[in-house]
């Protein structure tokens, strides 16, 4: 994950802090000489579903799922085209052994897939399936409405802090994603619709935490 792009967005300390989540992750994180004479962080080198969890976390596969779901939801719906990593299509692991074995901290991003290994996992290994199944579904989902074609237009809703909330399109076909980015539940009591991803209808809205709720209006 390159981080140059952060220049003038991101303070030396938010960089720094990110690194340090690398690190922790059991990734790696590079960095550049300044004019200055100083160095910074320019890349980050960590599987990203790690990345995303804090510590015994990282060895609950569920709630890996969950949290890069949630992430990928937002991804998902912001304006443009959409891109997806294969190996987080696939939940794979940080391929810590390759990255040391080889000496290159990228190559933690670049497992070697084995096509026998990978096709009884996507069945057995709840986090390669449940990355995959996820995906698909809000993929599909995404695919069959208009709101999120690349020319519809986007809002930011403030909805608090606790989540992100966008809404896409216009009218009757607009659809509000919202993803609960807390370390809890959240209620937004006056939030409604019919989520797309569950076909549950809201009369108010509850989302747990990494809850997503893709919504659209009830006739």
């Amino acid at each position: 994950m390159g981080l140059r792009p952060t220049a003038g967005l991101l303070s030396h300390e938010d960089r720094e802090a990110l690194a340090a989540r690398a690190i922790e992750s059991g990734g790696r994180a590079s960095y550049a000489n300044e004019p200055d004479g100083g160095s910074a962080v320019y890349e980050l080198n960590v599987n990203y579903l790690d990345a995303l969890v804090d510590g015994a976390e990282r060895g609950d596969d569920h709630a890996v799922v969950a949290r890069a779901l949630a992430a990928h939801a937002i991804m998902l719906t912001m304006i443009g085209v959409p891109a997806i990593y294969v190996h987080s299509l696939f939940g794979s692991r940080g391929d810590v052994a390759g990255m040391e074995d080889s000496g290159i901290a990228r190559r933690i991003n670049r497992e070697k897939l084995d096509a026998d290994s990978l096709l009884a996992g996507l069945t057995t290994d709840a986090r390669r399936s449940g990355m995959l199944t996820g995906l698909v579904h809000m993929l599909s989902m995404r695919r069959g409405h208009s709101a999120f074609s690349p020319f519809s237009p986007q809002q930011v809703l403030d909805l608090g802090p606790e989540v992100v909330a966008i809404r896409r399109g216009t009218g009757t076909d607009a659809v509000t994603v919202i993803v609960n980015v807390s370390h809890g539940s959240v209620s937004l009591p006056d939030v409604k619709g019919r989520d797309l991803l569950t076909e549950v209808v809201h009369d108010s809205l509850t989302l747990e935490r990494d809850g997503v709720a893709w919504l659209v209006q009830v006739p």
